[in-house]
């Protein structure tokens, strides 16, 4: 935790700014160390959890809540009275796929969905939590976040538009999508 606060508020330590009455997210806006740590610890798994989803990695997951919360502090600068719950979920997700990006750059892409490797474990395991698992891996990670945010996380598709960048027809095609995959590889 020191790290991370060392490195979220460069460097500097800054006490407590606020009076009575002010929430984490406004003495952590100012620079108290302490409210940070309290709204790390209250939402990094919330974080940890939409970056997992997205990326599909546990390393991966973990890089993009520490680059999350590095941000935070100079964030917040820019954060409006509202549901700060939400509006971090948002940050997450954003984050998340500028990770999966940047790593599709780095990295060679993953099999496709109708190729052999896939095709064969999707025949030896049927509708398991292991075989979802892998299936939502083969997805795209556009059609993955968009059928995540929708059927897990239960977002309207305006909000997904929102949250990602694309229209909301754009979120329903990727949803079509992601489902029409999904039920191919799963049987």
């Amino acid at each position: 935790m020191d790290d991370l606060l060392k490195l979220a508020f460069g460097g500097r330590r800054i006490e407590a700014a606020g009076g009575a009455g002010s929430t984490d997210v406004e003495l952590a806006g100012r620079g108290d160390e302490q409210a940070f740590c309290r709204l790390v610890a209250r939402y990094s798994s919330t974080v940890y959890g939409i970056a997992l989803d997205i990326t599909g990695s546990g390393a991966d997951a973990e890089d993009v809540t520490q680059e999350v919360f590095m941000a935070l502090p100079e964030l917040l600068h820019s954060f409006v009275p509202g549901s700060f719950p939400h509006w971090l979920r948002m940050v997450a997700r954003r984050t998340a796929l500028m990770h999966v990006r940047a790593e599709r750059r780095r990295r060679p892409p993953r099999p496709a969905p109708g190729d052999p490797i896939a095709t064969n474990y999707v025949e030896e395991r049927r509708l398991s939590g292991v075989a979802l698992e892998r299936a939502l891996a083969c997805l795209a990670p556009s059609l993955r976040t968009v059928f995540l945010l929708r059927e897990v996380e239960g977002c309207s598709h305006d909000e997904i538009a929102e949250m990602t960048g694309i229209s909301s027809t754009l979120s329903r095609v990727r949803l079509f999508h992601a489902r029409d995959t999904l039920r191919r590889l799963l049987g």
